[in-house]
C-alpha cells in the first residue's frame, strides 16, 4: 500500500520496522511528516500503527526503543 492515506501510512511504518529501521529513525521520519510533530504525537502514531497493523513486530519495536532518547 502507498502512503496516500492513514492506513497506507501505518503500513509504511510497519515496513520500516520490519525492515530493521531503528525506533529513533522511524520516530524522526514520522515527526517530519505529521503535525503536531511532538514526541507524544509521533510515539502515539508509531505504537498504534504497529499494535494494530503488524503486532508481530512489537518485540522488534520495543527492543529498538529501549535505548531511544528523545531529541
Amino acid at each position: 500500500p502507498g502512503n496516500t492515506d492513514a492506513l497506507g501510512y501505518g503500513y509504511g511504518i510497519c515496513q520500516k520496522v520490519t525492515g530493521g529501521e531503528s525506533y529513533a529513525t522511524v520516530m524522526a521520519d514520522v515527526k517530519s511528516d505529521i503535525a503536531p510533530n511532538d514526541e507524544f504525537a509521533a510515539s502515539y502514531l508509531v505504537s498504534n500503527a504497529v499494535n494494530l497493523l503488524c503486532p508481530e513486530q512489537i518485540w522488534q519495536l520495543r527492543n529498538s526503543a529501549s535505548t531511544y532518547r528523545p531529541q
